[in-house]
């Protein structure tokens, strides 16, 4: 999940894998569209496809990390990935 920041500055958490669409809406706001429906928040289309982007870079340093057993590493990317959701940071 990634955290966004929806209209009067809630948090929005999306799977970046439901996402099928982003577009600027007003000059302030964005629409997500999810293969559910979709969110307005206030992030930027560039921000937003910067995060997806790192997220899933994220995803797949996890897994290589996982995958060769190197379990220190993976704890250490697994610190980013809450950072995306907004778990901690």
């Amino acid at each position: 999940m990634i955290k966004l920041t929806g209209e009067y500055n809630k948090p929005v958490y999306i799977a970046p894998e439901q996402i099928t669409a982003v577009n600027q809406h007003e000059s302030i706001k964005t629409f997500v569209s999810t293969v559910d429906g979709g969110f307005v928040v206030t992030d930027s289309p560039e921000v937003i496809a910067r995060t997806i982007l790192d997220y899933k870079l994220t995803i797949l340093k996890y897994q290589a990390a996982v995958n060769v057993g190197d379990f220190k590493q993976a704890s250490i990317v697994h610190e980013s990935l809450k950072i995306f959701a907004g778990l901690e940071g």
